[in-house]
């Protein structure tokens, strides 16, 4: 029996082949094919993956499915709120939070305490999980094609590319990242503005939260937050607005619901935060800002790499 499988080169996918075994087949660039085993690939590896539920400690990565039969990826060592609005991943004022929590205090939580969670937000890193896997495909990964359903969005008219030149907002994502994000359905971002110092941070609900960062103190900081964490891509921030909208309707919704604070799970501050984005040959690119802007919170600003400022911070992301 033949069966679809996926070719690859240098660690990317270049086609598909069809296989009877290991040794033959014949490679094909059609585009119905190579999405087809795209998509049996990725229910294959969620067929595979134990499941898990809210509330427990993820030993290993595991599927989770949430009451509405949605599903994401979940990694490895952290565990599901046992909180209904942190633990449903589509939806008005909800999302999943995974926090990170030793395993054996685990089976001690009692979810339903609200002052023993607030205890918990005060002490264990936090991420909010963007659901790619719901959103509309009309995101873009260079700039010129918008049919990602993870990626950067041109809000205010920008122009967006995948290589560093004059004149446009440059990222260049790995193909390792897209394909594990739209595998996994999921991109993760910090819930709290990072606190702490650059060498010991933490995404957890703090008095203070750590300001007066530039680009290079803000992207080692995101990495020292946990293993495989690092500074937000500009394409974290665009999904994440691009789900705040599709919820909500439209941007101006988006900028008034910030204002009272959170928004589906993620805590608010009115911050910059620095991005991998970057803009023109040598300048760094900063989001947030604060909702007097008539273009909050999508805006970009472009600022020199050794900059810092009293309203400058880092959020970290999952890689």
């Amino acid at each position: 029996m033949k069966k679809m499988v996926l070719a690859m080169e240098d660690g990317d996918y270049v086609g598909v082949q069809e296989k009877e075994n290991l040794k033959g087949g014949m490679f094909t660039e059609r585009k119905e094919e190579k999405k087809l085993a795209l998509e049996l690939l990725e229910t294959r590896k969620n067929m595979e993956l134990p499941k898990i539920q809210a509330g427990e400690y993820c030993q290993k990565e595991s599927l989770y499915v949430d009451k509405d039969g949605n599903s994401i990826v979940l990694p490895k060592g952290w565990t599901v709120s046992g909180i209904s609005d942190e633990n449903t991943i589509w939806g008005e004022n909800v999302a999943v939070v995974i926090y990170q929590i030793p395993e054996e205090i685990v089976p001690k939580i009692d979810w339903g305490d609200k002052k023993q969670v607030k205890e918990l937000q005060k002490i264990y890193n936090q991420f909010v999980g963007i659901p790619v896997g719901l959103l509309q495909a009309d995101a873009t990964l260079d700039g010129k094609n918008f049919n990602s359903k993870y990626g950067r969005f041109p809000f205010n008219n920008e122009q967006l590319s995948n290589i560093r030149q004059k004149w446009s907002y440059y990222e260049k994502i790995s193909p390792e990242r897209e394909r594990k994000i739209n595998e996994q359905k999921v991109c993760w971002i910090s819930r709290y503005p990072l606190s702490g110092t650059v060498e010991k941070p933490k995404s957890i609900r703090a008095l203070q939260y750590t300001t007066e960062l530039n680009w290079f103190q803000a992207k080692k900081m995101a990495l020292n937050v946990t293993q495989n964490s690092g500074l937000i891509y500009g394409a974290d921030w665009d999904t994440m607005l691009r789900w705040f909208i599709e919820i909500y309707g439209n941007i101006n919704n988006v900028k008034n619901i910030t204002q009272k604070g959170m928004i589906n799970q993620i805590y608010v501050e009115y911050l910059w935060y620095w991005t991998i984005e970057g803009c023109n040959d040598d300048l760094g690119v900063c989001r947030g800002g604060i909702p007097c802007y008539s273009n909050y919170p999508y805006y970009r600003g472009g600022g020199c790499l050794n900059f810092s400022g009293s309203d400058i911070s880092a959020r970290a992301t999952l890689l």
